[in-house]
């Protein structure tokens, strides 16, 4: 649809490759951040208003979001990722792991990643034997202010509370446009990362779990720190925060 064409190119949105996908395998993209709405992995993913299967051909992706359900056995959203991963190869799932309680943190300038205890994606890799690919999205926190609430107030325990009951980030933001709701208008660059390669793992041991969940933080880290040079204008005093 043109529509979303228009979209991409309103902020405008691009997409950068960095290593080769081919379709002889599943993937599983790890998208951070999740921003207020998503804007870049909406654009980039959910529609194919991109060059995505220009650079990566022969690939099919669906966009999920990793929520509560997702910790919870035999799940509904589970499932889904499971069929998706256990269909012929040539398929990628997109995750945006940090999800609602992500949302909460985004602010301009300011790069937090809520992963520190988030393992069930990592899990999900092992049973499938599934390459895992860190994505970063550059110019996502930067489309709208927040006012972010001390977690000791009344306001942020309010916010917290619907989050857990609804799996939905009641933000406080502004952006443009009537009543702020239309995002900045700024660039927003995908950086998708090389592909961390996973060991078919049916039963993996939490140490197995741990170890995997290690090895993408730090290239989920070394992906920003080489290309923030390249889409932030403070380099030098900006560093990616993983927090819980």
């Amino acid at each position: 649809m043109k529509l979303w064409k228009y979209f991409v190119k309103y902020f405008p949105q691009r997409l950068v490759k960095t290593a080769d996908l081919p379709p002889i395998s599943n993937y599983i993209f790890c998208t951070f951040p999740h921003g207020i709405m998503c804007s870049g992995a909406f654009a980039q993913f959910a529609f194919d208003t991109s060059d995505f299967a220009k650079q990566y051909p022969g690939l099919t992706i669906t966009c999920h979001t990793l929520n509560t359900n997702f910790y919870i056995p035999f799940s509904r959203d589970y499932e889904a990722l499971l069929y998706q991963l256990n269909k012929p190869c040539g398929r990628a799932v997109n995750l945006v792991v940090g999800g609602s309680a992500e949302a909460m943190k985004s602010k301009p300038g300011i790069y937090r990643v809520v992963l520190k205890n988030r393992k069930g994606f990592i899990k999900l890799a092992l049973i499938t034997g599934t390459p895992l690919v860190p994505i970063y999205i550059f110019g996502e926190v930067d489309l709208y202010d927040q006012n972010i609430f001390p977690e000791s107030s009344f306001v942020y325990k309010c916010q917290q509370a619907v989050r857990k009951l609804t799996g939905v980030a009641p933000c406080w933001f502004r952006g443009e446009g009537l009543f702020g709701i239309l995002p900045k208008r700024v660039p927003v660059t995908t950086v998708i990362g090389r592909p961390i390669p996973v060991q078919k793992t049916l039963n993996p041991t939490s140490e197995e779990i741990d170890k995997l969940h290690k090895i993408f933080i730090r290239d989920l880290v070394a992906l920003f720190d080489e290309y923030k040079y390249q889409y932030i204008a403070n380099p030098d005093t900006s560093f990616l925060s993983v927090e819980d």
